[in-house]
């Protein structure tokens, strides 16, 4: 139970420390902001400063420089992010594209019950704006019993939250195959490509989502599928860069900004730089995760804003060697993100598939329960834990 007068007092506290915190940004984004708009060095320089740099960076590409690219819309056509969406502009966004976006939820597998078993909920939405059709589903996949053990160094062990992940990233791109018809097809992940929550994992986890992301990309590049990330972020590659461009050309002992203590993230820096419809260059990510794999240098990544929000959009390194790949993933992210304020519309669609929301996740308890019981004669086992955190015991 939470003690809520505790809990406004600790709110205050760190309130308090984020106003400290918050004093520090306008000077830091300043600062960088200056930095975008002077001479930079080459991308062969901003390579040598990053080579032994241990924080996550974004490497230039040819686009280094360009900071402000702006939709690839036809002058005839009419765009006001802010006010009101352009029809013509969203149907030549749109028009010569097919598309799919794949979601998951899941319940994991919980040892308190018995017996345990493991949900995915994986919902998709497809779209062919040129045949006119529309196709959107909600694929329920369950383990149970034995069937949610994994072996790992000799021994089986029950599913953790490192196995769902990799579990439910495969379903995706298996549901999202299902609907190739042999054009090229985009398929929208609400995940990170840049992998560097992996860092957190266990050696042999990481090695298998890193082995398993590399060789997705490779089967869905076969078969003309465009892999492509889009979310929100926090994260602070391109700052990091830019912030060693500055620091090499400062004294340590002199410097009064201390532009490296500050947490500004990207997406400040980069609703500061671009204008509304218009996105960066496209970095390639290097981060302490990639570097150590088979995916070093090819994940790739440019900042869009959509006038409501700045999204991460990331594809494989493969997609930037075509110009005309990357323009239509561009005019098309951007026109599903005003459909939707800020959000891909074929990705909230998704995602409205693939949610769980808590009432349908007692009804798959209770006819788990039901049904194992009727078949088996066995009845389901809820441990002293568990039965406390459904129902209270005072």
């Amino acid at each position: 139970m939470l003690d809520q007068l505790k809990f406004v007092e600790e709110l205050k506290r760190k309130v308090k420390s984020m106003k400290e915190h918050a004093i520090k940004y306008p000077r830091s984004l300043k600062i960088l902001i200056d930095l975008v708009r002077s001479p930079l060095p080459s991308a062969n320089e901003v390579y040598a400063l990053l080579e032994d740099f241990k924080f996550s960076s974004a490497l230039p590409t040819d686009e280094w420089g360009f900071w402000n690219i702006s939709p690839p819309i036809e002058t005839k056509t009419e765009y006001q992010p802010l006010s009101e969406v352009s029809v013509e502009f969203l149907q030549e966004a749109c028009s010569d594209s097919t598309a799919v976006a794949v979601d998951s939820s899941w319940i994991e597998p919980d040892p308190h019950i018995d017996p345990p078993f493991a949900l995915l909920n994986i919902g998709s939405f497809y779209v062919s704006y040129e045949r006119g059709e529309y196709i959107e589903d909600s694929i329920p996949i369950l383990r149970i019993g034995d069937e949610v053990y994994v072996e790992k160094r000799g021994s089986k062990y029950l599913m953790s939250p490192a196995d769902i992940d990799a579990w439910s990233f495969s379903e995706e791109c298996r549901i999202a195959k299902s609907y190739f018809s042999g054009e090229e097809m985009f398929v929208f992940f609400d995940r990170s490509f840049s992998l560097s929550y992996l860092g957190s994992r266990a050696r042999e986890d990481r090695e298998n989502m890193l082995s398993l992301v590399a060789a997705k990309f490779l089967e869905m590049r076969s078969l003309n599928l465009v892999p492509i990330a889009v979310y929100f972020t926090r994260s602070r590659s391109v700052v990091n860069t830019l912030t060693r461009i500055y620091c090499s050309r400062e004294t340590c002992s002199s410097c009064v900004h201390k532009l490296c203590k500050t947490t500004l993230e990207d997406k400040i820096l980069m609703a500061n730089i671009l204008r509304p419809g218009e996105r960066s260059p496209i970095f390639i990510e290097n981060n302490s995760v990639l570097k150590r794999s088979t995916l070093s240098g090819k994940v790739a990544f440019f900042y869009l804003n959509t006038g409501y929000s700045v999204l991460r959009v990331e594809f494989p390194s493969w997609v930037m060697k075509s110009e005309t790949l990357v323009r239509k993933i561009h005019r098309f992210t951007l026109a599903q993100a005003l459909m939707c304020k800020g959000y891909p519309y074929i990705m909230a669609r998704a995602h409205e598939k693939a949610v769980l929301r808590p009432e349908e996740r007692e009804f798959i308890r209770e006819k788990i329960s039901s049904i194992v019981y009727r078949s088996t004669g066995a009845r389901y086992f809820y441990s002293s834990k568990a039965l406390a955190k459904r129902r209270s015991i005072v």
